[in-house]
């Protein structure tokens, strides 16, 4: 019977150092995916990759996650001291699908109602729909997770809060400049990943007047800024001392920075942000921002019981339809079995 199964390293069982070194490289990753498609026939695969979580999702007729977590481990560059038991797993269309429910209403993530984890797990699965590695389960998981997400903001106030890190990061600079003095602020955001995806999203709320953007791949940040005002600046052409507010959305983003004394204040919305905070510039760190949201969480927290009657009655709906479909696949199955004999 297929299934879908998940594989996740996440903050719940790993700290930041063990997950980036469990995170494969590129070709680590296609070796992963081709070991999947070939050797193991799985039926369709996603990959999501946030600051906090590596989750690998596929489906298939049996249980694979053994011989898959094996192989991940066996395509690291450097043997860890890690083993199995370093992966949290999930199987099966209940425990699946309630763990991508909670996944996408922020349940799971180190904020609590993380905005940002929605619009991660939808460039999750839009990215396996157009590599061709959708399946029919992870499909109709991932239509789940939008009318989630749909009765959740038509039925309950658990959005109308902003819990975003980049909007949290852009307004403590805000506070730390004055609102009349942005304007005139020379900006550089260093990354082109999601999280500075996240902080041109939410710029137009703020009036800072004059935004670059730099990437090691200079046409990731060309496309991420296309249509915007925001000026692109070639990684090895940044001068550092330009520039007024640093914000860094990259883990070796303090690398480009060898003259601190220009900077006025500095974000660090990196997972290494954590080995920073001896840096002797005005600044605010990840972790810093993860507890203004905290704090902040409080009226959210009212909502959390429709929420939860909501989720229940998506699952229940995602179970009953894999039901169904299974019911129907056989019946096709068997009839086509039975003409072949006619």
């Amino acid at each position: 019977m297929r299934n879908i199964q998940v594989i996740s390293i996440n903050h719940q069982m790993l700290n930041s150092e063990e997950r980036i070194a469990l995170n494969l490289k590129n070709e680590g990753w296609k070796q992963l995916f081709a070991y999947l498609t070939y050797n193991l026939g799985v039926d369709g695969y996603v990959l999501l990759q946030t600051c906090n979580r590596i989750e690998l999702y596929y489906e298939s007729e049996i249980e694979l996650r053994e011989e898959i977590i094996g192989k991940w481990l066996s395509l690291l560059d450097e043997k860890l001291n890690l083993n199995k038991g370093s992966f949290q797993t999930f199987s099966g269309s209940q425990e699946c699908i309630e763990h991508f429910l909670q996944l996408s209403a922020g349940f799971k993530s180190a904020i609590y109602g993380d905005d940002q984890i929605l619009s991660q797990l939808k460039k999750a699965f839009e990215e396996a729909r157009q590599n061709k590695s959708m399946s029919t389960l992870l499909e109709r998981a991932y239509q789940a997770i939008m009318r989630f997400h749909k009765q959740i903001c038509r039925k309950t106030d658990f959005k109308s809060q902003t819990v975003s890190l980049a909007y949290q990061a852009l307004k403590s600079a805000r506070h730390r400049f004055g609102s009349e003095k942005l304007k005139g602020k020379k900006v550089l955001i260093i990354g082109a990943g999601d999280m500075a995806a996240q902080v041109v999203k939410y710029l137009p709320k703020f009036n800072f007047g004059n935004v670059s953007i730099t990437n090691r791949t200079k046409s990731k940040a060309d496309t991420l800024v296309a249509n915007t005002s925001l000026i692109v600046v070639p990684y090895e052409a940044v001068d550092i001392q330009q520039y007024d507010l640093i914000i860094s959305c990259t883990d070796q983003g303090s690398c480009l920075i060898d003259d601190w004394t220009s900077i006025e204040y500095y974000i660090d919305l990196s997972l290494h942000s954590s080995k920073l905070s001896n840096i002797s510039v005005s600044h605010i760190l990840l972790s810093q921002l993860q507890e203004i949201i905290n704090v902040q969480n409080a009226e959210r927290m009212k909502s959390v019981d429709k929420v939860h009657l909501i989720l229940s009655d998506k699952a229940n709906d995602y179970v009953n339809w894999c039901h169904e479909w299974r019911n129907r696949a056989t019946s096709v199955k068997r009839n086509s079995s039975n003409n072949s004999f006619s």
